[in-house]
């Protein structure tokens, strides 16, 4: 294996693996507030390139899990109150910055 290639393979080999799980949290974190994250990290994230040229900021997994359980439950109960704004999203736009 050439050096260049295994030069790379160890700089961004913490990026992958079992370490997947662990990143995705404090990048869930950051996405709710930057600040939670070490510096180094709130870096990392915000160095992050943006996909498809998208604009939008990336939305966490968890406001996305509340967003189709409120209309999962204003699907059963019209009554209910409309989706608040901040749950609201595009789903054609790409959200996943991390590991694309």
């Amino acid at each position: 294996m050439p050096q260049g290639l295994m030069e790379q393979l160890l700089s961004s080999s913490h990026y992958s693996g079992g370490n997947a799980a662990y990143i995705e949290g404090l990048y869930e974190t950051y996405l709710h507030d930057p600040n939670g994250v070490p510096e180094e990290w709130s870096s990392f994230f915000d160095s992050l390139p943006r996909t498809n040229g998208s604009i939008a900021p990336d939305i966490s997994h968890d406001t996305i899990i509340q967003h189709f359980e409120l209309l999962g439950r204003r699907q059963a109960r019209p009554d209910l109150l409309q989706v608040p704004a901040e749950f609201t999203w595009n789903m054609n736009a790409s959200r996943s910055r991390l590991f694309n």
